[in-house]
């Protein structure tokens, strides 16, 4: 059964994530900001960073709308942009905080899938 109203999890979930979509779409509008990820990763980790941002941003607003490709985009996105941490020989641990905060999205996105439409 498909039910219209959206869980208090996937709304938290969808506001945290629209905002930080926003910031890092934002911070990739700072000249000096992408400058040093370009310096510091190159020009191609930079627009896989930037097309993995938008297509996190779409999957967001398919979950707040409680449509299931939502999740299957955000699950997808979350995935890729652990492949171009690993393969980009980042300093940074791929196993962080946010990249736990992360998988936290596709587990309540796909225990509501039911929900979803």
């Amino acid at each position: 059964m498909v039910s219209s109203e959206r869980p208090l999890s996937i709304s938290i979930l969808c506001i945290l994530a629209f905002a930080g979509a926003t910031l890092a779409t934002l911070a990739f509008l700072i000249p000096n900001t992408r400058q040093v990820l370009i310096m510091r990763f190159g020009y191609g980790y930079f627009v896989a960073s930037i097309v993995l941002t938008i297509s996190y941003f779409i999957g967001v607003i398919g979950c707040w709308q409680m449509r299931k490709w939502g999740v299957y985009v955000i699950t997808a996105a979350i995935i890729m942009g652990f492949v171009a941490k690993l393969t980009s020989h980042s300093p940074y641990n791929v196993w962080t905080i946010r990249s736990a905060l992360g998988l936290l999205f596709p587990i309540v996105g796909f225990a509501n899938l039911r929900k979803m439409t």
